[in-house]
């Protein structure tokens, strides 16, 4: 195994190094660097995990409730990461601890990833609901009249906020606060935009059509140009993927043309020690991509 530095290095260099790397605190730091890359990894392909993850929620059948499905997922996750560790020749109570964090912040990333879908629906309904209450209004209907022609008509995630709307209202709240109860719950910008607009029109009046009209508008032009810089980025993000993708490959093709010497990488301190460093920098490469690549309209 130490074949691997000698054929790279010259002999008294190599001695040195093996020497220096088999103390403790280089050992650690191997360990360290390498855990710090993983996590470092995890939280830049996140947005893909959760992707990956709404598709295991959309075909997912256990249990009757979210709360119940929620929770097998996080003790899946966490039988999977404690058997993965294990199998890395890891600490059994370092694989138990890292098991458990798993099993307790699952369902609450889960939680977290359906709120931030919900709201993304909400705002997609907004244009066609908007344009739908603002026609009520020019028709003449009030505003609680065309909340209920709103919940006929918009799509089921707008008309389940109205609806409770309503039954806010029915049952003694004022109708502002009833609105209010929406921004609160969505937290969105154009749902705050929207809704706070609802509210300034029935406490001081003025022409509500025509506001709902501009905002409409305003979120249609925001929409458009999120599109386009979606597609201006596209192709910079796919070069990013590529060349990120590169030393993956490459050890990859190297493991199937010397599988003992990358075997040896990965279970010597100072195979360990180069291989977070590379991760590490490689993560650092992508943060840089995603950073440059992301626009806010």
């Amino acid at each position: 195994m130490d074949s691997f530095i000698a054929t790279i290095l010259p002999t008294s260099l190599s001695l040195t190094l093996q020497s220096i790397f088999a103390i403790p605190f280089w050992i650690y730091l191997s360990h360290i660097l390498t855990w710090i890359s993983l996590g470092a990894i995890f939280f830049v392909f996140k947005k893909r995990a959760g992707e990956f993850l709404d598709v295991i929620l959309e075909k997912s059948s256990v249990g009757s409730t979210d709360v119940g499905r929620d929770q097998m997922i996080g003790i899946g996750s966490a039988v999977g990461i404690f058997s993965v560790l294990l199998l890395m020749d890891l600490n059994i109570v370092f694989a138990l601890l890292c098991g458990a964090a798993t099993f307790f912040i699952t369902p609450m990333w889960i939680r977290k990833r359906r709120f931030e879908k919900y709201q993304k629906a909400f705002d997609a309904s907004l244009v066609e609901s908007l344009a739908t209450v603002s026609s009520s209004l020019r028709a003449g209907l009030t505003l609680k009249d065309a909340l209920v022609v709103a919940v006929q008509n918009c799509p089921a995630i707008f008309a389940g906020e109205v609806s409770r709307v309503l039954k806010d209202y029915r049952f003694g709240q004022s109708i502002d606060a009833a609105l209010d109860g929406v921004r609160k719950r969505v937290q969105t910008q154009n749902t705050n935009i929207a809704f706070g607009a609802l509210i300034i029109g029935t406490q001081l009046g003025g022409r509500i059509p025509e506001v709902l009209q501009r905002i409409v508008n305003t979120i249609r032009e925001v929409d458009r140009v999120e599109g386009r810089l979606k597609a201006l980025t596209a192709q910079g993000k796919a070069q990013g993927a590529l060349l990120c993708a590169m030393p993956i490959i490459v050890t990859a093709g190297l493991y199937m043309m010397d599988r003992e010497k990358i075997e040896y990488m990965m279970v010597s301190p100072v195979g360990k020690l180069l291989i977070g460093i590379a991760v590490f920098l490689e993560v650092v490469g992508i943060l840089a991509t995603l950073k440059v690549m992301k626009l806010d309209v």
